[in-house]
């Protein structure tokens, strides 16, 4: 993921690209990756020198995977990502980071599903929730699905938290 985003690092801090894959245009959404990474100091004004000093510290820091992560794994697949934020923290840090993430250049058709999630939640309510890593998200498989049917098993588990999305979805990427 290093190479790819220091190889391509303009592409990574390129708005239209960014809001590729989503609904609606974020005009500002280099700002709020900068502004969700662990690596800005809240209150300094965000410039592109800090905008890419920051890209640069989240990519060589691999304690915490963050968002232009997300956009480099997509390219390194050759698909689509779907980066699944709960219900938890801010509604516009969700509304943000809950969206299909487009490659570079695109391969396949398939779309792979990421979840955040944090190591922080002791100390953390779900109101101040902030994510600090994705992880994958894998199909569960019921005893009849074992024989060829691989279709995700809904509801095969007690969960507090909503994920809230759709896996029929089409893909905003093409």
């Amino acid at each position: 993921m290093v190479i790819e985003i220091v190889t391509h690092e303009d592409v990574y801090l390129d708005e239209y690209y960014l809001n590729r894959g989503t609904t609606g245009e974020d005009e500002h959404i280099v700002s709020n990756l900068v502004m969700y990474s662990d690596s800005y100091i809240a209150g300094d004004r965000i410039t592109p020198a800090v905008t890419r000093r920051i890209l640069r510290e989240d990519t060589f820091n691999f304690a915490k995977l963050g968002a232009w992560l997300i956009f480099a794994l997509s390219s390194i697949l050759k698909c689509s990502l779907f980066a699944i934020y709960p219900q938890k923290g801010n509604p516009v840090v969700r509304s943000h980071l809950n969206r299909e993430v487009c490659p570079r250049m695109t391969k396949s058709s398939d779309i792979v599903y990421l979840m955040w999630t944090s190591t922080r939640t002791k100390e953390m309510r779900d109101e101040h929730w902030i994510p600090n890593h994705f992880v994958p998200v894998l199909p569960l498989q019921s005893n009849d699905q074992e024989k060829g049917d691989n279709s995700l098993v809904e509801n095969s588990h007690d969960s507090s938290t909503s994920i809230d999305f759709d896996l029929d979805s089409f893909s905003l990427c093409s």
